[in-house]
């Protein structure tokens, strides 16, 4: 798409996937595609149901979550394993090509 916001968007996203790439390789939009599952629910595939906690006091593991695989624990969560990536792709260019407009139906 030959459009301002879309090259602005390409130029931050290659400069930031450049500096990660060593630990990186594969550059995964986590933020933009649960946007995309709130607007579009239908998005999201393979959704199972976990237990999950905050690891707050642990040396190495501070600050991660940690999922209960022994299943000992209710499920707290809703974990989305994959998602449509052409339902997804669709609401993009969607998006893009309604940023004139003043309202979107979705």
């Amino acid at each position: 798409m030959d459009k301002p916001c879309i090259q602005l968007m390409n130029d931050i996203e290659y400069a930031c996937q450049k500096k990660r790439k060593k630990q990186f390789p594969t550059y995964i939009m986590c933020d933009a595609i649960l946007a995309g599952i709130l607007l579009r629910p239908e998005i999201a595939q393979n959704v199972v149901s976990y237990h999950a906690d905050v690891e707050l006091n642990g040396n190495r593991t501070r600050g991660q979550v940690v999922l209960d695989h022994l299943l000992s624990n209710e499920p707290n969560v809703l974990l989305i394993q994959d998602f449509d990536s052409e339902i997804f792709k669709e609401l993009l260019i969607f998006s893009v090509n309604n940023l004139d407009n003043n309202t979107i139906n979705i």
